[in-house]
């Protein structure tokens, strides 16, 4: 491996890195904070690029040492880098959705005076996610686990000014840190094990023992962590929240960085994953109960950012279950390419959704109704976001969702085993739920309700409308009033609202960057399928199509019935039919928040008991004797007299003469 591929590799990891370090030196000075950031993503990019190219180019993979191996007897610990075609092209991925997101950050906070320490946290996510990426040691991908789940919490909580976005972060720090636990054990269990934490020695050793239980439990242990990572059920009710961060953190979690990482592990792992039957229909149930049930959710939320949560939450379910369904021969491609595309038109829509939620001041439905109407620099980016999320062929999420059906039907062809039909099913009913969602919300954005129509067709006919004046009338009205043209009036002073102009904001005028990175992510969400025809991608260019043939089916029925039921009047919104209680109810998630809370409450009754009997039991034995003895000193202190007794003088006597005879008669 050459030099300069040495140095590129440990350039991905240490770029982001060294720019969040810098750029919180410099937070409080904005541009140096801004070139900072936006110049670590474009090193990152870079480094990445060269990376993909060479693995490919030079048929180049191997282990990339850092700062050298620890010593730890018997356990071997080499830190090592492991650059190959799976971390390649995850590499690259990642480099452009950061690029992106720094980018569109620098417009989206132009006011915020914590801009600084928002992109220097972005940057050390960013390293985080590649750290796992690039990781050839289970020490280093702790680490960069680690780093993703603090970083999390102060993106999430970036608001910190509000309640609600504290108690997000905070949420979304212990229900992850629960669920990591488990993963720690697992990653003890696997190390231990082998004898090594390297990943190429630790697989090749638990490969020699298919079937093995401790496997099993150390499988199992890693997929409770990842769970919570990428909000999967029981632990999936965190992810919504973290709404309460900018849409920028939104897009950077959701896309291609935290939520993502547990795929990325485990596609890591595949070649000893494939071992544990248990350990794949665990995760082919979990994902299933997820895929479905936060699909359910999405198509309810009264917001559509939390709608876009839900969805993630539901993507990431498909993503791993082809890991949970794909034979040896398919391998980890499937779950890949969905990782890939997902990163894609996932970023997108949050970018998308952010910049309209800019414009029209808020979020939620009734907010964004009939947005892209008004402001339709953002139909076909958010046009594409939601056909690609939808699956709707031939755009890059239909590619991904078919190889998944694909790798789950080669399943049940090859194997016939419980998880293959489980994850069809999930599947196909979430193909019907994610179209429903993604239909719902672009009735919302789209819709105008008759009065508006009426206002909006009389805006557009009185703009197109000239009238001939003569200048001679013009400063004759000058004149005659005093004053200057009502048109040229200052826009405080005038009198007249617009009910088609854009809110009077700072971020009225979109950067070019920040454009750019939206109809980048856009570009790539139409075309990204076509890379099943490179070799970027270990899977073969073939869809099953009577699969996809059903898919599209499915997708056109649930767009048909969600238009039926879309009401003419108020916002257009086809889930006003559940009524305001219902989606109440979907808004809380079906009261998993306060699952969490009575949980959570048992634990602090559980401790609080602990502390009582810590200090009130435990502590009140050693206060009693430090009590008594002191009573005992004060009381002796008190009968003393203060002067030598008699009988102490006699002592002290017999002690002297006792040393005298002692002494002459040695």
């Amino acid at each position: 491996m050459s030099e300069l591929v040495l140095q590129a590799t440990r350039m991905v990891v240490l770029a982001p890195f060294v720019a969040s370090v810098l750029g919180l030196f410099v937070a409080r000075r904005r541009f140096a904070s801004a070139v900072i950031a936006s110049t670590g993503a474009v090193v990152t990019l870079l480094a990445g690029s060269y990376l993909l190219y060479a693995v490919h180019h030079d048929s180049l993979a191997g282990e990339v040492s850092t700062i050298g191996a620890l010593p730890l007897g018997q356990l071997r610990m080499p830190l090592h880098l492991l650059v190959d075609e799976l971390s390649a092209i995850v590499v690259f991925a990642v480099g452009i959705v950061g690029l992106a997101i720094q980018l569109f950050t620098k417009w989206y906070l132009h006011d915020d005076d914590r801009y600084g320490v928002f992109t220097g946290t972005v940057s050390l996510f960013l390293a985080g996610m590649l750290l796992v990426v690039l990781s050839g040691d289970l020490v280093l991908t702790l680490v960069g686990w680690e780093v993703m789940g603090w970083c999390s919490y102060l993106l999430i909580g970036h608001y910190s000014r509000k309640d609600s976005a504290s108690r997000a972060a905070t949420k979304a720090f212990l229900v992850t840190r629960f669920a990591d636990l488990a993963f720690v054990i697992g990653l003890i269990i696997l190390a231990s094990g082998a004898g090594t934490t390297n990943i190429r020695d630790l697989m090749a050793t638990w490969s020699g023992l298919p079937g093995s239980t401790l496997l099993t439990v150390a499988l199992i242990c890693l997929l409770s962590g990842i769970a919570g990572k990428s909000a999967q059920f029981p632990f999936h009710d965190w992810l919504p929240d973290a709404m309460e961060g900018p849409t920028p953190a939104s897009a950077l979690i959701h896309a291609a960085t935290m939520v993502a990482a547990g795929t990325f592990v485990l596609a890591r792992l595949f070649p000893i994953f494939v071992l544990s039957d248990p350990a794949r229909l665990v995760l082919a149930v979990i994902t299933a109960v997820t895929m479905i049930g936060a699909a359910i959710l999405a198509f309810g939320q009264s917001d559509l950012k939390r709608l876009l949560a839900y969805s993630t939450i539901s993507q990431i379910s498909i993503m791993l279950s082809a890991l949970a369904v794909a034979p040896v021969t398919v391998g980890s491609g499937p779950a890949v390419l969905y990782l890939l595309s997902h990163a894609m038109f996932k970023a997108l829509l949050f970018l998308a959704i952010g910049w309209l939620s800019v414009l029209v001041a808020g979020t939620s439905a009734v907010a964004l109704a009939g947005g892209v109407r008004h402001h339709k620099q953002l139909r076909v980016p958010l046009g594409i976001g939601f056909l690609a999320l939808a699956g709707v062929p031939p755009l890059a999420g239909f590619v991904a969702k078919e190889y998944v059906l694909g790798a789950a039907h080669d399943n049940i062809s090859e194997l016939g085993s419980a998880a293959g039909w489980i994850v069809m099913v999930a599947v196909g009913m979430s193909v019907v739920l994610t179209a429903a969602y993604c239909t719902r919300a672009w009735l919302v954005l789209t819709h105008l309700s008759a009065e508006e129509e009426v206002t909006h067709e009389a805006a557009v006919k009185e703009a197109v409308e000239v009238e001939d004046v003569s200048i001679v009338a013009i400063f004759t009205e000058l004149a005659s009033e005093g004053g200057i043209p009502p048109d040229s009036a200052p826009a405080s002073g005038s009198t007249v609202t617009d009910v088609h102009a854009e809110p009077e904001h700072g971020h009225a005028d979109i950067h070019r960057s920040a454009r750019l990175s939206v109809g980048v992510l856009a570009f790539l969400s139409v075309v990204g399928g076509l890379i099943i025809f490179t070799p970027l991608v270990q899977v073969e260019p073939h869809i099953t199509w009577w699969l996809a043939a059903s898919s599209f089916v499915l997708i056109v029925a649930s767009w048909a019935g969600v238009r039926f039921l879309a009401p003419v009047d108020g916002i257009g919104d086809a889930a006003s039919r559940l009524g305001a209680d219902r989606m109440a109810l979907f808004d809380s998630g079906l009261g998993a928040d306060g699952v969490y809370v009575a949980l959570a409450s048992q634990v602090v009754r559980l401790a609080e008991i602990v502390v009582v009997a810590d200090r009130q039991v435990i502590d009140a034995y050693v206060r009693g004797t430090v009590v008594v003895t002191r009573w005992i000193g004060v009381t002796g202190e008190r009968v003393h007299t203060r002067k030598p007794s008699s009988y102490l003088v006699w002592l002290l006597v017999g002690l002297l003469a006792v040393g005298v005879v002692g002494v002459t008669t040695w």
